[in-house]
């Protein structure tokens, strides 16, 4: 068996086992868990998280807010959901790679990206292990929260784009209106965590090429023929505007 601590490349299909963890209600949110069997690197097929385990235990794992002060102070933001992990076996965790997602030109920034490792003790950046084309690779020092981000001298000089699902929803709320929402979501972020049209009664989500680059900041729309189709909003900017989703777009047509 490979010594864990030294499994610290890419998460491919080839070296890690991927799993579906259970989904456990927590009061507004749901949380997932899973229990590892022994050492091993697991990657969860939801949140795209890998996880290199020393020994067998459980894990449990969930999304919780930021706190934009403990980033911006730093002169770090938000690259991704702040995760907080807690496990049934304290030094069972060896490393965690957290999916991030940023273009080719982006990864070529020395120094860009870093994980947030916030605990009662305060906040700590951890620097990669290494970044690879879809994973930041960091040692877990605790069991505590852990969250990606940029930092934002780099990032203003970087081309500011990012790789991003376009996905869309059709929904026919009353007799003779049909609502199509085009949701724009980091390509990091996982759909479990959407708290939006996808959790609609008898909405449809229509198969579209899902992977494409945006640029932060920039007015994205939707236009529809004929044009007497409602839209709403007529543009929409990326950026922050969910407390539990970063960098979320929702537009709707109505017909």
């Amino acid at each position: 068996m490979d010594d864990p601590e030294k499994l610290k490349l890419a998460p491919k299909a080839n070296d890690n086992i991927s799993f579906t963890p259970e989904l456990v209600p927590e009061a507004w949110k749901r949380a997932y868990r899973y229990k590892c069997p022994g050492p091993g690197v697991f990657r969860c097929a939801l949140t795209e998280m890998v996880f290199v385990m020393a020994r067998e235990a459980e894990l449990l794992y969930s999304t919780v807010l930021w706190d934009d002060n403990i980033t911006q102070s730093a002169g770090k933001k938000r690259a991704g959901l702040l995760f907080k992990l807690t496990c049934s076996v304290d030094d069972a965790v060896s490393q965690i790679h957290l999916p991030h997602c940023e273009t080719e030109d982006a990864l070529a920034v020395e120094g860009l990206l870093s994980v947030a490792n916030i605990s009662d003790d305060g906040v700590v950046f951890l620097e990669p292990l290494e970044v690879t084309d879809t994973h930041v690779l960091v040692k877990v020092p605790n069991l505590s929260t852990f969250g990606l981000v940029r930092d934002i001298r780099r990032f203003m000089k970087s081309k500011r784009l990012g790789k991003a699902n376009v996905l869309l929803f059709h929904r026919t709320p009353w007799p003779n209106v049909e609502i199509l929402d085009v949701l724009m979501l980091p390509s990091n972020v996982p759909l479990t965590e959407v708290k939006s049209v996808s959790q609609h009664r008898d909405t449809e989500q229509l198969d579209v090429p899902p992977e494409c680059v945006i640029s932060y900041e920039q007015l994205y729309s939707v236009h529809t023929s004929p044009d007497e189709h409602k839209t709403q909003p007529h543009v929409s900017q990326v950026m922050v505007t969910l407390l539990m989703v970063m960098d979320t777009v929702i537009l709707s047509a109505a017909c």
